[in-house]
């Protein structure tokens, strides 16, 4: 069953009204009155819904949100685990990071045609990536001091993520010793064989460069193990009306890594975005490089070694989903199958920049890429 074909068909409604009595035991009545699939990026499928209840003859109504695992090789990335991702956010509740909490997590297929968790509906919105909220959107509409509070805050939960004892919360099955001997040995392997798969054999020479100069330069001292976001920036993050940070969302990528990894994807998307604007003038308030690490170091009391490496690494993380997902675009017609995009996009240019490059070949007439795990 293809869940974006069927979601509104009586049979999906039935099913999953059907799974949620079962997760919500008591009461007289349960029916979803709103059903809403928003536009999602090349990962996870998300849905909006609105549930009424009636207990004792008095009628609630409740608002949740389901996370639909992708069907095998239909998204950018080669495997998926969601049962992994919902271990990670029962884990952290209860700790300083707003985490949604989980109500149930249904691995058969038969009710929506993947595995699926609902959750809470946290209140709160977030920076669009696309089109880019330095571009557009309701984070220009704030003050200088209103977006300086809001990046604060969203650093914040980013450091109280890697100050949590995940050992203590038997996080340990998060790291991946068959991929490498350390952490960063597995981020670099996993992205290769990523890559290997999501490009389909076609040639990529800025990423096949920026491997050979990771590999060349990666950290050789000791650096502490916390659990990394491996998504971590403002986007993935709601904001409340008082700007403090109101959830955390998205850790499909969540691993056992050096804090810099986080760090670094957050820089990385930070150039990323600052990319599309013309004339590259970031809105004021929004923390420039420097002001996020020196704030980080601040609030975790990690003395930040390697951000540029780990920028760098960040950047080739983009490049490589972004290589499978433009890839995905030219197999659904959505772009000619002689496109330059999946060599030549805005990671792969930032990437020859940093490392001083060749420029991609290729004529790419797309100036915004949907982030990968939207």
């Amino acid at each position: 069953m293809a869940i974006i074909n069927d979601l509104n068909s009586p049979e999906v409604r039935r099913k999953l009204e059907h799974r949620l009595r079962a997760a919500f035991p008591g009461g007289d009545m349960l029916r979803i009155t709103d059903l809403e699939v928003p536009p999602s990026g090349l990962s996870f499928q998300t849905l909006k819904l609105t549930v009424e209840r009636e207990i004792d003859g008095r009628t609630s109504r409740q608002k949740l949100v389901a996370r639909v695992e992708p069907l095998p090789g239909a998204g950018i990335f080669r495997e998926y685990d969601l049962e992994r991702e919902v271990r990670v956010l029962q884990a952290l509740q209860g700790s300083r990071v707003p985490v949604p909490r989980i109500h149930f997590y249904e691995a058969e297929p038969t009710v929506l045609g993947a595995p699926f968790a609902v959750m809470e509906h946290l209140p709160g919105r977030a920076p669009a990536d696309s089109p880019s909220y330095m571009r557009q959107g309701w984070v220009l509409d704030l003050s200088p001091d209103q977006r300086r509070c809001i990046w604060t805050n969203a650093l914040r939960v980013v450091a109280d993520l890697h100050a949590v004892d995940w050992e203590g919360l038997g996080l340990d099955w998060l790291a991946r010793p068959e991929l490498g001997l350390t952490p960063v040995d597995q981020q670099i392997a996993y992205y290769e064989w990523t890559q290997a798969w999501g490009s389909a054999g076609h040639a990529n020479p800025t990423v096949d460069a920026t491997f050979v100069w990771l590999k060349a330069n990666r950290p050789s001292d000791p650096e502490p193990v916390v659990l990394a976001w491996g998504d971590a920036k403002p986007g993935n993050m709601l904001y409340a009306d008082n700007l403090t940070v109101a959830g955390a969302l998205d850790f499909e990528m969540a691993a056992l890594a050096s804090p810099e990894l986080d760090l670094g994807w957050w820089l990385f998307a930070h150039r990323y975005h600052a990319a599309t604007l013309e004339g590259g003038t970031v809105p004021s308030g929004i923390l420039s490089r420097e002001e996020v690490i020196d704030g980080y170091q601040e609030m975790s009391g990690h003395e930040v070694r390697h951000a540029f490496f780990y920028e760098v690494l960040g950047g080739l993380r983009v490049a490589v989903l972004a290589d499978r997902g433009y890839r995905m675009m030219m197999a659904a017609g959505l772009l000619p199958p002689d496109h330059a995009a999946p060599a030549n996009n805005a990671a792969t240019q930032a990437l020859a920049a940093m490392l001083d490059l060749p420029a991609p070949d290729g004529i790419n007439d797309i100036h915004e890429f949907e982030a990968p795990s939207s």
